[in-house]
């Protein structure tokens, strides 16, 4: 099966594993990009963008919030990609798990939300018949939102589920176990030795897995860095060969502290089983008041007190975990020393950080101070400040 994509600026090893895995699976891979020097892997043919768009300025003229985004321009490239009918697209993420099976199709995309979600339909991998009317209007549009500050995905994911509900071609759209069997929220699974079972059974039907790049980006994952060994991408990346092209490895705990703010809590006490101890914090917590400020007082000596690294808040309703924006994150057990607000807002849930100290037990004084005490017997109390 002929694949086509395209690439601007440096190839990081997450991105050289996503490549080299088609033609490891006997597939064909044209990577385009303006750069005739840009490093590909083995198998992987190297074409000049030119050829699809020559107007090399294009791809500086597609912004989100004020930046120039290589991914918005990516829409609209894979568009004319299409129109001159050079194969099937798939974005740069995508880690190829087994030979397709779908190369016969004249429309090829999947779906990524339930049906009925605006964002429906993703286009991460895509094919449609170069005289498609549906395929014409995407292009269309989308070149018409060069040098317009606009949302991600406008003219991606929302706008193929806008334009396959209007031509009738939803129902072409292909299983989320096909290409998004993980969400967006999900993408951290991959790297998580734990969760290798779990994902090899979710991608048991999966023929291309969206890896979310993006989302490494955001959380803070160093693309340089291999996910820890065991994980489903490690034993992907080893298979291919291409472990020597990252600088090292992650072990777990070091994953957890680079990307903490996008786990769920259990992921956050990863191997310590203090999860129920997190969650009796809380609740307690929760008691002293809601919207109440709480102070760390140092009660022993030998306290480290790096800077506040939390950015959310977190409560907990029945058995189900939320998370919140603007506020702090509940770390693993060294105090901060001092007074915490998000925003000049009182925090409910005070940001707690170290390198090996976990809360052992905790209990009331009174009913305004929750008393703590970590695995070495050093104690410290929160205070609620009415």
């Amino acid at each position: 099966m002929d694949f086509v994509s395209f690439w601007h600026g440096p190839v990081d090893p997450i991105t050289y594993g996503c490549l080299a895995s088609f033609p490891y699976h006997g597939q064909t891979l044209r990577l385009y990009a303006y750069d005739a020097n840009l490093p590909v892997p083995p198998g992987v043919e190297l074409a000049d963008a030119r050829e699809i768009c020559p107007d090399h300025d294009l791809i500086n003229r597609y912004f989100v919030d004020g930046k120039t985004s290589f991914s918005k321009f990516s829409n609209y490239f894979r568009y004319l990609l299409l129109r001159a009918g050079a194969g099937c697209w798939v974005d740069a993420d995508l880690l190829c798990l087994r030979p397709p099976t779908i190369g016969h199709l004249s429309h090829i995309f999947g779906r990524q939300f339930p049906q009925g979600d605006p964002w429906e339909i993703n286009g991460a991998v895509l094919k449609l018949p170069p005289t498609s009317p549906c395929l014409a209007d995407l292009a269309r549009i989308a070149l018409e939102a060069a040098g317009l500050d606009s949302g991600w995905g406008v003219i991606g994911p929302e706008l193929l589920t806008r334009l396959c509900y209007q031509h009738n071609l939803q129902n072409l759209a292909q299983d989320q176990a096909m290409f998004y069997p993980l969400s967006p929220d999900a993408f951290w699974r991959v790297l998580f030795p734990d969760e290798y079972e779990s994902v090899r059974v979710a991608t048991e039907q999966t023929q291309m897995l969206h890896l979310w790049y993006n989302n490494y980006q955001r959380s803070g994952y160093d693309k340089q860095m291999a996910p820890p060994p065991g994980s489903f991408l490690h034993r992907a990346f080893e298979k291919l060969g291409v472990l020597g092209k990252f600088s090292g490895a992650y072990d777990v705990t070091q994953l957890v502290h680079a990307i903490g703010d996008w786990l769920p809590p259990e992921k956050r006490f990863y191997g310590t089983g203090q999860a129920k101890i997190i969650a009796d914090i809380l609740w307690k917590l929760d008691n002293l008041g809601k919207g109440l400020a709480f102070a760390v007082e140092q009660m022993g000596a030998g306290w480290d007190c790096p800077p506040l690294l939390g950015k959310r808040w977190l409560s907990e309703t029945g058995d189900k975990w939320e998370f919140q924006e603007n506020g702090l994150i509940l770390k693993n057990m060294v105090p901060e020393g001092r007074w915490f607000t998000a925003h000049g807002e009182p925090a409910r849930i005070i940001c707690l950080w170290g390198n090996a100290d976990w809360i052992d037990s905790c209990h009331f004084e009174g009913d305004s101070v929750l008393r703590c005490k970590n695995q070495h017997g050093h104690e410290f109390r929160l205070t609620r400040r009415d």
